[in-house]
């Protein structure tokens, strides 16, 4: 819980300071959300990332996985697709 406290903190200091997104700062935001159990948070963070590259979708995907939701994270793979991102070899 400390870990995710000090996350929320971190996340209000950057969007309050920060003016340009960062897109490692986002990603980084975005795990931790998850790792604590927050995938709505995480969701937010993914939705709210103005650069959405390979390594968010992969993120994302992989928080859907480890909270058992397996048809949305197939969903969001097939968006990244969609949108012409092409998989890594972190995607498969």
């Amino acid at each position: 819980m400390s870990m995710l406290e000090m996350g929320r903190q971190v996340h209000a200091h950057s969007l309050k300071n920060i003016t340009d997104k960062d897109a490692a700062m986002t990603n980084a935001l975005l795990t931790m959300y998850s790792d604590c159990g927050c995938i709505d948070d995480a969701w937010r963070v993914f939705e709210s990332n103005d650069i959405v590259d390979v390594i968010s979708y992969n993120s994302m995907i992989l928080a859907l996985g480890q909270h058992a939701q397996p048809k949305e994270a197939a969903e969001l793979f097939r968006q990244m697709k969609f949108s012409g991102l092409i998989p890594d070899e972190q995607t498969r």
